[in-house]
């Protein structure tokens, strides 16, 4: 009988992930979009990059509270395994 080495998560956890990394997803393609439009913009060069290091604060902001849940949910994953092993 052949064994897999892929992780088994319990469904809840499983859907909470999958929401979580569809979630930094759409935050990931709405900064791709804004990225685009600015440099797209007529706006002059120095407020073009001062438009896009907002940008990039408000990107890392957005997303650190769903990183942090997904290094939550890892470590949750990694302490049962330990522990079943």
């Amino acid at each position: 009988m052949e064994h897999s080495t892929a992780p088994m998560y319990a469904p809840d956890l499983l859907a909470l992930l999958q929401s979580l990394l569809k979630t930094l997803a759409e935050i990931a393609f709405e900064h791709e979009r804004e990225v685009e439009r600015i440099a797209e913009s007529r706006l002059p060069e120095a407020a073009k990059q001062d438009r896009l290091r907002k940008l990039d604060e408000r990107y890392r902001e957005r997303r650190a509270p769903y990183e942090a849940e997904i290094a939550r949910l890892q470590e949750q994953v990694s302490e049962t395994l330990r522990r079943a092993a």
